[in-house]
């Protein structure tokens, strides 16, 4: 018998108690904190799930070794193999790092290394969750990460827009770009283009009408957009638009592109009226260097630094032209995790945290090896889901959903490194697992 739709379903009050920490879950995934910051120490930047993961790695451990849960299984053939492999690349990418530096980049170990054993914790927790017949998980991830999103998404944007009318340079200079609680304007794009197309995906499958919060929500992107002023955040929504068209074209023009348009209408006489934003100014000055940057496209690298105006696209330029002077040197294995940082900061005396191109960086450090292993992953992961949709397996939306910010994830890596991201982990982890009535004994 198949699972009845995600919105019909309801968490009985005996086992709260379970899915209280999913709900928990749900809301800290999107809430990023910065632990030891000094006057000369940036920080250790986590996400605040990240305090939760020892409790449950405790509890889900004891659980499986005790044998009162089942381990895991997978809609993909080898799972676990797959699993061993990547881990033993990105253990030889450290150890190569090494080699090719001549000493331990602790940065690398802790960010990339042991943040590789978080991701995989994620996983193992959303597979687990997804894995349990005791409640409905899925319902409480739902309720708590598409919500906790709707609800707070409206609150930051109200108040950027009551400190930018009242014409305070200095509070809108400390503000803009929006960011949410994820302490950067492009990781905030993301979850909140994931956290609307999951949204979208489960609403669309609802056989009642759309409420009036969801065209709410849709109607307020494009104000978004202008104080969040991510450039690959825009492409992806652009995608997301396009994709539910193609889904559901006459449920998506009703109640997506119909309020995305009168939202769209909304924002463009707001940006007449107000006509004095710093952040308007700022974000539309993005837009002219996007197209700027395309149209330079065809240049040498060193020509187009010296025509870009926007300080971000020319030290991305730098970063792109030394990642893959790591690579030509490595092509194999690559320059290994924090060779990258390392040759920066021996040519140029400044280096940068991260490579703003997820492949790129894989290419670098891990050579084509390590490139080509974490593709066919993603790419079989994607063909599973996207069957599984085909099959008429997914009566809730939620495979759809999941779909959905992993096609995020691969249009904005491509100008953005997103791999650690917390969420997407938790999230494949749930749709890649079994569900417990299709378990093999």
């Amino acid at each position: 018998m198949s699972a009845p739709p995600l919105h019909r379903l309801r968490i009985a009050s005996q086992d709260w108690i379970y899915a209280l920490p999913a709900l928990l879950l749900g809301i800290a995934l999107q809430i990023q904190i910065t632990l030891f910051e000094t006057d000369t120490y940036l920080g250790l930047r986590i996400n605040a799930a990240d305090l939760l993961l020892p409790v449950l790695g405790c509890l889900i451990t004891g659980r499986l070794l005790l044998k009162r849960d089942p381990w895991p299984q997978w809609q993909i053939p080898y799972t676990y193999g797959w699993i061993a492999a990547l881990t033993a690349l990105v253990s030889l990418a450290l150890v190569n790092g090494y080699l090719n530096t001549g000493h331990w980049n602790q940065w690398a170990l802790i960010n990339k290394y042991v943040g590789w054993f978080v991701l995989l914790a994620y996983m193992g927790v959303g597979a687990w969750l997804s894995g349990q017949e005791r409640c409905d998980w899925k319902k409480a991830i739902f309720v708590s990460f598409a919500g906790f999103w709707a609800a707070t998404m409206p609150l930051f944007l109200f108040y950027m827009i009551h400190v930018d009318l009242g014409d305070n340079s200095h509070r809108i200079y400390n503000l803009y770009p929006l960011e949410g609680l994820m302490a950067n304007r492009n990781a905030y794009a993301f979850l909140s283009f994931c956290a609307l197309a999951f949204l979208t995906a489960v609403t669309m499958k609802k056989p009642a009408p759309a409420p009036i919060y969801f065209h709410a929500l849709w109607a307020a992107i494009p104000l978004f957009y202008i104080y969040n002023a991510s450039r690959a955040g825009l492409v992806a929504l652009i995608f997301i638009v396009m994709a539910f068209l193609a889904t559901n074209l006459k449920w998506s023009l009703r109640h997506i592109l119909l309020p995305l348009m009168l939202g769209a209408a909304l924002t463009t006489a707001y940006t007449f009226w107000h006509k004095d934003s710093l952040a308007l100014d700022i974000t539309f000055s993005r837009v002219h260097e996007t197209a700027q940057l395309s149209m330079l496209s065809q240049m040498p690298a060193t020509d187009v630094q010296e025509k870009l105006n926007y300080d971000g696209d020319q030290v991305r330029i730098d970063t792109y032209s030394d990642a893959l002077a790591v690579w030509h040197a490595h092509p194999i294995w690559g320059g290994g995790l924090g060779a990258f940082r390392d040759y920066q900061e021996s040519k140029r005396g400044t280096y940068s945290d991260v490579i703003d191109f997820t492949a790129l960086w894989l290419l670098a450090e891990t050579g084509i090896i390590g490139l080509t292993l974490f593709a066919v992953f993603f790419a079989l992961a994607l063909w599973n889901l996207f069957a599984r949709i085909r099959k008429r397996k997914d009566p809730d939306g939620f495979y759809l959903g999941a779909l959905m910010i992993m096609l995020v994830f691969a249009i904005m890596s491509l100008t953005h490194e997103l791999l650690y991201t917390r969420f997407l982990w938790f999230f494949m982890g749930m749709a890649l697992a079994l569900p417990a009535a299709e378990r093999q004994s």
